[in-house]
Protein backbone atom coordinates (compact mmCIF):
# COMPACT_ATOMS: atom_id res chain seq x y z
CA UNK A 1 0.00 0.00 0.00
CA UNK A 2 2.83 2.47 1.21
CA UNK A 3 5.92 2.41 -1.28
CA UNK A 4 8.48 1.89 0.99
CA UNK A 5 11.43 4.85 0.97
CA UNK A 6 14.87 3.73 0.08
CA UNK A 7 17.23 3.51 2.26
CA UNK A 8 19.76 6.37 2.94
CA UNK A 9 22.93 4.55 3.37
CA UNK A 10 22.22 2.34 0.71
CA UNK A 11 21.68 4.64 -1.39
CA UNK A 12 24.82 6.60 -0.16
CA UNK A 13 26.57 3.25 -1.28
CA UNK A 14 25.38 3.45 -4.52
CA UNK A 15 26.32 6.74 -5.42
CA UNK A 16 30.52 5.82 -3.88
CA UNK A 17 30.35 2.41 -5.56
CA UNK A 18 29.12 3.69 -9.41
CA UNK A 19 32.64 4.77 -11.33
CA UNK A 20 33.09 5.80 -14.57
CA UNK A 21 33.24 1.81 -16.83
CA UNK A 22 34.69 1.60 -20.03
CA UNK A 23 32.47 2.03 -23.28
CA UNK A 24 30.34 5.01 -20.96
CA UNK A 25 31.03 8.39 -21.98
CA UNK A 26 31.59 11.06 -19.44
CA UNK A 27 28.50 12.65 -19.93
CA UNK A 28 26.80 9.57 -18.94
CA UNK A 29 28.56 8.91 -15.71
CA UNK A 30 28.43 12.06 -14.85
CA UNK A 31 24.46 12.03 -15.44
CA UNK A 32 24.34 9.24 -13.19
CA UNK A 33 26.42 10.29 -10.36
CA UNK A 34 24.43 13.31 -10.56
CA UNK A 35 21.32 11.81 -10.09
CA UNK A 36 22.03 9.34 -7.38
CA UNK A 37 23.58 12.28 -5.58
CA UNK A 38 20.27 14.05 -5.85
CA UNK A 39 18.65 11.02 -4.21
CA UNK A 40 20.65 10.91 -1.49
CA UNK A 41 20.69 14.47 -1.17
CA UNK A 42 24.49 15.96 -1.21
CA UNK A 43 25.92 19.57 -1.80
CA UNK A 44 27.47 20.13 -5.18
CA UNK A 45 31.26 19.81 -3.71
CA UNK A 46 30.27 16.83 -2.38
CA UNK A 47 28.81 15.09 -5.91
CA UNK A 48 32.06 16.38 -7.49
CA UNK A 49 34.15 14.25 -4.69
CA UNK A 50 32.44 11.95 -5.39
CA UNK A 51 32.60 11.90 -9.06
CA UNK A 52 36.50 12.17 -9.19
CA UNK A 53 36.92 9.35 -6.69
CA UNK A 54 34.87 7.29 -9.20
CA UNK A 55 37.11 7.78 -12.21
CA UNK A 56 39.13 4.47 -12.56
CA UNK A 57 42.39 6.41 -13.73
CA UNK A 58 44.72 7.77 -10.51
CA UNK A 59 46.50 10.40 -13.21
CA UNK A 60 42.95 11.91 -14.08
CA UNK A 61 41.87 11.91 -10.55
CA UNK A 62 44.74 13.75 -9.22
CA UNK A 63 44.59 16.00 -11.99
CA UNK A 64 40.93 16.43 -11.21
CA UNK A 65 41.24 16.98 -7.81
CA UNK A 66 44.12 19.83 -8.57
CA UNK A 67 41.54 21.63 -11.09
CA UNK A 68 39.57 22.56 -7.83
CA UNK A 69 36.35 22.31 -10.03
CA UNK A 70 33.78 24.47 -8.21
CA UNK A 71 30.46 23.38 -10.44
CA UNK A 72 29.64 19.72 -12.37
CA UNK A 73 29.34 21.92 -15.88
CA UNK A 74 32.85 22.97 -15.40
CA UNK A 75 33.64 19.31 -14.58
CA UNK A 76 31.78 18.50 -17.91
CA UNK A 77 33.53 20.55 -20.01
CA UNK A 78 37.07 20.13 -18.92
CA UNK A 79 36.41 16.16 -19.57
CA UNK A 80 34.31 16.09 -22.39
CA UNK A 81 36.90 15.02 -24.49
CA UNK A 82 38.77 12.70 -22.25
CA UNK A 83 38.35 8.92 -23.85
CA UNK A 84 36.28 6.27 -21.71
CA UNK A 85 38.58 3.66 -19.49
CA UNK A 86 40.16 1.37 -21.46
CA UNK A 87 39.11 -1.08 -18.68
CA UNK A 88 36.69 -1.72 -16.05
CA UNK A 89 38.16 -1.09 -12.60
CA UNK A 90 36.86 -3.10 -9.65
CA UNK A 91 39.07 -1.88 -7.05
CA UNK A 92 36.94 -0.66 -3.61
CA UNK A 93 36.31 2.47 -2.54
CA UNK A 94 38.94 2.19 0.73
CA UNK A 95 41.62 0.85 -1.65
CA UNK A 96 41.07 4.37 -3.68
CA UNK A 97 41.04 6.84 -1.09
CA UNK A 98 44.06 4.60 1.02
CA UNK A 99 47.24 4.00 -0.72
CA UNK A 100 47.60 2.91 -4.10
CA UNK A 101 47.92 -1.04 -4.27
CA UNK A 102 51.32 -0.62 -6.06
CA UNK A 103 52.45 1.31 -2.53
CA UNK A 104 50.79 -0.62 -0.40
CA UNK A 105 52.51 -4.12 -1.99
CA UNK A 106 56.16 -2.03 -1.51
CA UNK A 107 55.18 -1.39 2.04
CA UNK A 108 54.35 -4.85 2.73
CA UNK A 109 57.66 -5.69 0.74
CA UNK A 110 59.86 -3.44 2.80
CA UNK A 111 58.28 -5.40 6.26
CA UNK A 112 59.22 -8.70 4.91
CA UNK A 113 62.45 -7.65 4.06
CA UNK A 114 62.95 -5.78 7.49
CA UNK A 115 61.55 -8.99 9.29
CA UNK A 116 64.18 -11.52 7.72
CA UNK A 117 67.12 -9.10 8.20
CA UNK A 118 66.53 -8.42 11.49
CA UNK A 119 66.73 -13.00 11.50
CA UNK A 120 69.55 -13.13 9.60
CA UNK A 121 71.51 -10.37 11.52
CA UNK A 122 73.19 -11.19 14.58
CA UNK A 123 72.21 -8.78 17.75
CA UNK A 124 74.18 -5.88 18.06
CA UNK A 125 74.64 -3.42 21.29
CA UNK A 126 74.69 -0.05 20.29
CA UNK A 127 76.58 0.83 23.78
CA UNK A 128 79.46 -1.23 23.39
CA UNK A 129 79.42 -2.37 20.15
CA UNK A 130 80.20 -6.07 20.60
CA UNK A 131 77.44 -8.93 19.06
CA UNK A 132 75.47 -11.48 20.56
CA UNK A 133 73.42 -8.69 22.55
CA UNK A 134 71.31 -5.69 22.63
CA UNK A 135 72.07 -2.66 24.59
CA UNK A 136 69.30 -2.99 26.93
CA UNK A 137 70.98 -6.21 27.81
CA UNK A 138 74.58 -5.05 28.13
CA UNK A 139 77.03 -5.37 30.94
CA UNK A 140 78.96 -2.78 30.56
CA UNK A 141 78.63 0.71 31.86
CA UNK A 142 76.71 2.54 29.58
CA UNK A 143 78.84 4.69 27.13
CA UNK A 144 77.65 8.49 26.86
CA UNK A 145 76.01 9.24 23.49
CA UNK A 146 78.27 10.31 20.87
CA UNK A 147 81.32 8.89 22.14
CA UNK A 148 83.46 6.56 20.74
CA UNK A 149 82.79 2.58 21.04
CA UNK A 150 86.24 1.82 21.70
CA UNK A 151 88.09 4.47 23.48
CA UNK A 152 84.51 6.02 24.87
CA UNK A 153 86.32 9.72 24.31
CA UNK A 154 84.50 12.38 21.76
CA UNK A 155 85.49 13.84 18.28
CA UNK A 156 85.54 10.86 16.35
CA UNK A 157 84.27 7.91 15.70
CA UNK A 158 85.53 4.11 16.06
CA UNK A 159 86.42 3.26 12.56
CA UNK A 160 88.57 6.50 13.07
CA UNK A 161 89.88 5.53 16.53
CA UNK A 162 93.86 4.76 17.41
CA UNK A 163 94.14 4.31 20.86
CA UNK A 164 97.46 5.18 22.59
CA UNK A 165 99.80 2.37 22.59
CA UNK A 166 100.82 1.50 26.34
CA UNK A 167 104.23 2.31 26.85
CA UNK A 168 106.09 -0.46 27.02
CA UNK A 169 109.42 -0.04 29.03
CA UNK A 170 111.68 -2.08 27.64
CA UNK A 171 114.92 -3.55 29.16
CA UNK A 172 117.51 -5.20 27.10
CA UNK A 173 120.09 -7.55 28.62
CA UNK A 174 123.79 -6.85 28.25
CA UNK A 175 125.69 -10.44 27.31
Amino acid sequence: MYGRRPDQLMLRRELEARVWNAGKTFADYLHDKVTLGNRVPVSDTEIISYVIEGIPSQELRTQARVQCYRSVEAMLTAFANVPAPKEASHRSLTQRRGDPPAIEKDKQQSREQRKTKEVNSPKKCYNCNETGHFAADCTKPKRERGSCFKCEKFGHRANQCNPPKEDVNCVMQER
